[in-house]
């Protein structure tokens, strides 16, 4: 989820915080997450983070941090 950068400290972009606390809050109170994997991209990135659609409790994580402005759409290059 490409969301505001809070680290290091001295560089907290806008929204950084609030981005991290709402997804912090919608991952610990969720009675079910899934991650969905699309077969045709990259397990990983280059810094070796996984690449996965988040669902919790059957909502798209990422939509919902869109949605709010806490998170930028990302298109892949074709």
């Amino acid at each position: 989820i490409d969301t505001p950068e809070i680290y290091p400290k001295n560089n907290i972009k806008p929204f950084g915080i609030e981005a991290s606390d709402y997804t912090c809050t919608k991952i610990t109170r969720a009675k079910v997450i899934k991650l969905e994997y699309d077969p045709k991209s990259d397990l990983k990135d280059r810094y070796g983070r996984y690449l996965a659609w988040i669902w919790v409790d059957d909502n798209l994580l990422q939509k919902e941090l869109v949605s709010l402005g806490y998170a930028n759409r990302v298109e892949k290059n074709s």
